[in-house]
């Protein structure tokens, strides 16, 4: 029934009329409508120039819902918009120094490529990648001339990594690189082949300055198991040009040093993932948080580590529901949220998997959300939550469009950075974006996609 030139109601009958998100998600969507928005009694989609309210019954027989349908708004738009699939722009890696000096690996259009800014991502020149690396696994630097890569060669499109190849041909491998020069030049520093089945030789290169730093190498040749303890911990005092072992056979991942005694690491444990830490450059490290299923540290200062955990066994890959949030401060642990609770980071308007977190200090931090395979909902519209006491309470952050959050980096509190990717299964598939802000999340724009 008509009610207006833009509005009509429905009666679908209950539960359809107070289920009317539920009712119209599925047809719309089917349609390329996208959501943009959910309440507790309506939600928004958009597509090209339209936008579509529903507004849900209370229940009361004949009422039915409402649906109304009105020009996009500037919010509705951004939401519901995808990268340019023609792209088919990709993140292999990424590092970021202050609130202005950037660098991008990436592949555009099936081509690698590597971006530089000085300016906060308003404009960017593009360099060259050194011709063997393939993929760039990870990449860090710690001022405007001094980076390392660890990079990925392989044997091209003609041989895979373990198939049998001719003798001159090299083997698949891990490439620690440097630049001195921004990224505009690099030196190969250290190479080790690939295990079979392709287990990796290098990984989580760390450096706090231009000649401190740690790297873990894989211990022999033979192939290394998740969570077993074949890797060393190397530590470089003249920028990667000479390495000594400082820790054998260890398991540790996630290396977080923040100068050059102070650091932390995760580590497999029997009741899950240990927190651990150093305070002598890694050659002793005490147990932080023991017995839980760590996602991740974030290290903002070297007296605070915020770790994020999940309890798995309430987890399905469209939905979980548990996770947990501790501190660790001054040596002292506290638990911000224990992982038995539920719902602790829901905020109006974002939902979904809780992906990477950073906070850039004890009190201020950001997690980014994935929509997981269930897609965008109303319980996994993905974006970011903000917290600025310390993890207590969490805000969604308004201004970015319903895709899954994979990177956040903050410079501090107003001057940051965020990766996100579109839907594998929608228009954009496999499109990511690069947002910045400059006024601690209120307002974004694309950097580079």
């Amino acid at each position: 029934m008509a009610i207006g030139a833009q509005q009509w109601r429905f009666d679908c009958d209950e539960p359809n009329n107070t289920n009317a998100r539920g009712t119209l998600n599925a047809p719309l969507t089917g349609q390329g409508w996208r959501m943009c928005a959910s309440g507790l009694a309506g939600a928004q989609w958009g597509k090209a120039e339209l936008m579509v309210t529903v507004s849900e019954g209370s229940g009361v027989p004949g009422e039915g819902f409402v649906v109304r349908v009105d020009p996009i708004t500037s919010d509705c738009a951004l939401k519901v918009s995808t990268a340019d699939p023609s792209r088919s722009f990709e993140v292999m890696a990424q590092a970021f120094v202050g609130s202005e000096l950037g660098w991008v690996a990436a592949w555009r259009t099936d081509a690698k490529a590597f971006f530089h800014t000085v300016d906060g991502g308003r404009t960017w020149t593009e360099l060259a990648l050194p011709a063997d690396v393939a993929y760039v696994a990870e990449l860090q630097f710690v001022d405007e001339r001094n980076g390392w890569m660890l990079g990925f060669a392989g044997r091209g499109f003609q041989y895979g990594c373990d198939q049998a190849a001719p003798a001159d041909l090299p083997r698949c491998r891990d490439i620690l690189l440097r630049t001195r020069d921004g990224g505009r030049t690099w030196t190969s520093l250290r190479v080790m082949a690939l295990a079979p089945a392709g287990s990796p030789g290098l990984k989580e290169i760390q450096l706090v300055d231009a000649m401190t730093g740690w790297l873990l190498e894989r211990d022999g040749p033979a192939p290394c198991e998740i969570g077993k303890p074949c890797f060393n911990l190397l530590s470089t005092t003249d920028g990667g040009n000479q390495w000594r072992t400082v820790l054998a056979r260890t398991a540790m991942t996630d290396l977080r040093f923040v100068d050059r005694t102070h650091g932390w690491s995760l580590i497999p444990s029997e009741g899950g993932v240990d927190v651990m830490a150093t305070a002598d450059g890694g050659t002793t490290w005490s147990r932080q948080i023991a017995g839980e299923e760590i996602l991740g540290l974030s290290v903002p200062n070297v007296d605070v580590a915020v770790a994020l955990a999940r309890a798995g066994g309430y987890c399905t890959a469209s939905l979980c529901n548990k996770y947990g949030l501790f501190r660790v401060a001054g040596g002292e642990l506290a638990t911000v949220h224990e992982t038995a609770n539920s719902g602790w980071w829901t905020a109006p308007g974002c939902g979904g998997f809780l992906g990477e977190h950073f906070f850039v200090a004890s009190q201020r931090g950001w997690i980014g959300l994935q929509r997981g395979v269930g897609g965008l909902s109303g319980s996994n519209a993905a974006g970011l939550i903000a917290t600025a006491d310390g993890g207590a309470t969490w805000s969604c952050v308004d201004g970015l469009p319903s895709e899954d959050v994979s990177l956040v980096w903050f410079a501090d509190a107003s001057h940051g950075w965020v990766t996100t990717r579109s839907d594998f299964a929608g228009p954009g598939r496999g499109g990511a974006r690069i947002w910045r802000t400059d006024d601690g999340g209120r307002t974004w724009k694309v950097a580079l996609a």
